[in-house]
């Protein structure tokens, strides 16, 4: 049975943002801002506080509630309430508080800690054969982060696909220390069919921020802007079921980093292609004399067309993990060629020296059980491999020594065409061979599928003989 190998979410235990600058990557640098009502700060739930006046308003304007809400930190030094950033249901108000010492009160109901939550933050990659074209890829499951995205002057970016006939739920604000401009659009290319943001169609900012004030194909939208101590900021809420994609963008007037924080809930159904993701056939930054090569993240290598197709094809098309195995690479090998089979060529690895020439044979053995593709360096390039087109290898476990349990009869006649039944449960596709050692021929023999099924042999020499099985697929031969 072939067992393909499926591409893994990296998760992350993300590390709180307190406050001060770090040169982390995003995913070290996420932080979901959390309101606690018990434990002090630096223990329990609140472990990580945050620890200064420009963490404090960072955060706030980060957390799905109070973003709207909550203004300018006021700057405390109150012993009776939590230390770090906190705040005050009762009349809406955000407070810093660092004490002149060490103070042991409580988060609670009335004194809401503002804190970098615990919990782990899932890092998404898209499927090898498609490229990250947003910033944000959606998780189906629905969360909330934080993460950072550079932007260049006079370039527009794709922050974040919401995908359409799904309801939705989202908030997103992108924030940055220089003027920095969203917008909601249906165009992510060129942002031409401007809906929501400063120069669109809905070009004003909803008067409260909390509540939706543009009503868009059944969804409602909502659209503010605005900044502190020097950082500006653009929020964008969604909520509906959407008739058409629209796509987050940002530009600036000034390069630099940006971040983005994002709320959004569970999408039901769960689109086929993660919104955010793209088939490499769409990425339209090579030339038309070569191909992308995509590897699941932003980063798209165009490569010359010609390189692609050095391979055409491949026999076997299958073969058994752990085993040396003949393949036969149709098409033209140069000396100092160098190939390698891997999930994705971009982390291909051990590199082999195939025969040169035309539809040679080389023996191959891969380890472990997969779906591979067949990846390329041609003699004398230097760089990542160069996928071939439409190649895959699937490597199979190896056949199972118990498939035949017995056979009936054990005595034959040689040279006479006899039936024996294979006790057990044989597959189409399914090869066997009578053999003095499964070490020699392969099997070759296509045996009646089925349980317990007749099959006719037909044994020219007398002698002791072995049953020699493989799997369909396979390429291993089993006594």
């Amino acid at each position: 049975m072939a067992w393909v190998l499926r591409q893994s979410l990296l998760l992350v235990c993300a590390t709180a943002l307190l406050g001060n600058k770090s040169d982390n990557t995003p995913s070290e640098q996420a932080c979901v801002p959390e309101l606690v009502v018990e434990d002090a700060p630096y223990k329990g739930a609140c472990s990580r506080p945050v620890e200064t006046l420009e963490g404090c308003l960072d955060l706030s304007q980060r957390h799905p509630s109070l973003a709207s809400i909550a203004g300018a930190p006021m700057q405390t030094e109150e012993q009776d309430r939590p230390f770090g950033c906190w705040w005050q249901p009762s009349n809406g108000l955000l407070f810093y508080n660092k004490p002149k010492s060490r103070n042991r009160a409580n988060c609670s109901k009335a004194f809401q800690c503002l804190c970098c939550s615990l919990q782990p933050v899932a890092l998404l990659r898209c499927p090898t054969d498609q490229y990250q074209a947003a910033a944000v890829v959606l998780d189906c499951a629905g969360t909330a982060g934080s993460q950072t995205m550079d932007l260049q002057v006079n370039s527009l970016h794709q922050v974040m696909t919401l995908p359409a006939h799904v309801p939705l739920s989202v908030q997103i604000q992108i924030k940055a220390d220089f003027e920095v401009m969203g917008r909601l659009a249906h165009d992510s290319k060129k942002g031409s069919e401007c809906l929501v943001g400063r120069g669109c169609k809905y070009f004003e900012a909803c008067k409260d921020p909390a509540e939706p004030c543009i009503a868009h194909e059944g969804a409602d939208l909502s659209f503010s802007y605005g900044g502190d101590f020097g950082r500006k900021y653009e929020t964008f809420r969604v909520s509906g079921t959407l008739q058409t994609e629209l796509t987050v963008l940002a530009s600036t007037t000034a390069s630099g980093r940006a971040n983005v924080t994002y709320t959004y809930s569970p999408i039901v159904p769960c689109p086929e292609a993660l919104p955010g993701c793209a088939p490499c056939s769409l990425y339209s930054g090579c030339r038309a004399s070569e191909f992308a090569q995509c590897n699941g993240s932003s980063e798209v290598t165009c490569v010359a067309s010609h390189l692609r197709a050095k391979i055409k094809s491949i026999s076997p098309p299958s073969v058994t993990a752990g085993v040396a195995s003949q393949i036969t690479l149709m098409g033209s090998v140069e000396p100092g060629d160098v190939v390698a089979w891997a999930a994705a060529c971009d982390r291909a690895t051990h590199p082999a020296h195939p025969a040169d020439g035309t539809d040679k044979t080389t023996s191959f053995t891969i380890p472990s059980i997969g779906t591979y593709k067949l990846c390329l360096r041609a003699a004398g390039m230097t760089g990542p491999f160069v996928e071939q087109q439409g190649i895959q290898l699937v490597v199979v476990e190896p056949t199972s020594a118990t498939i035949v349990e017995g056979i009936n009869p054990r005595r034959v006649v040689a040279g006479v065409p006899t039936s024996i039944s294979l006790v057990g449960k044989v597959e189409p596709g399914d090869l066997v061979i009578w053999s003095e050692s499964c070490d020699g021929p392969a099997p070759d023999l296509k045996p009646s599928d089925g349980d317990d099924r007749l099959t006719t042999f037909t044994l020219a020499v007398a002698g002791s003989y072995k049953l020699c099985y493989r799997r369909h697929g396979g390429s291993d031969s089993m006594e």
